[in-house]
C-alpha cells in the first residue's frame, strides 16, 4: 500500500525526517568528543617524544594518526610523510582539532573577517557578517 501524500502523509514524513536528523545529530554528539580525547591523547604522546628529542614518531603513532584522520567527519588531506618529527605531528593534531572544535561549539572564529573581536555563530555563513 502507498504512503498517502495528504496532509497526515506530509506530516509523518517531517516528523520523521525530524527524527533521522536528531539522531544523526545525538550521534555526532557523541562522536566528536571522542575524536577530541583521541587529539589529546596524541598530544600528550607526541610531546613526550618532542621533549626526548625522538627524530621521528614511532611506525604505532604513524598508523594510528592515519587512522584518526580516516574516522574525521571532514574531507582532511595530511600533509606529512610517513614517520613526521613529534613537532610536524603535533601540527597537524592542531590542525585537526581546529577543525573539530567549531563542529562542537557550532562557533567560528571570524574575528579577522569582522573585525569586531567577538564570535559569530556559524550556521553555514559564507560572508563576512558587518555589525
Amino acid at each position: 500500500m502507498g504512503e498517502k501524500k495528504g496532509p497526515l502523509g506530509l506530516a509523518c514524513q517531517e516528523i520523521r525526517i525530524a527524527i533521522d536528523r536528531f539522531a544523526s545529530d545525538q550521534r555526532r554528539g557523541r562522536r566528536l568528543p571522542s575524536l577530541i580525547a583521541r587529539t589529546d591523547h596524541f598530544l600528550a604522546e607526541l610531546e613526550t617524544l618532542n621533549l626526548r628529542k625522538v627524530r621521528r614518531i614511532p611506525w604505532r603513532l604513524s598508523w594510528e594518526l592515519v587512522g584518526l584522520v580516516g574516522d574525521l567527519p571532514f574531507e582532511y588531506v595530511a600533509p606529512l610523510r610517513q614517520r613526521p618529527s613529534p613537532t610536524a605531528a603535533i601540527d597537524l593534531v592542531f590542525d585537526i582539532q581546529q577543525g573539530l572544535f567549531p563542529m562542537i561549539t557550532g562557533f567560528s572564529d571570524r574575528r579577522a573577517c569582522t573585525g569586531s573581536g567577538q564570535l559569530i555563530r556559524d550556521e553555514g555563513v559564507s560572508s563576512c557578517l558587518s555589525s
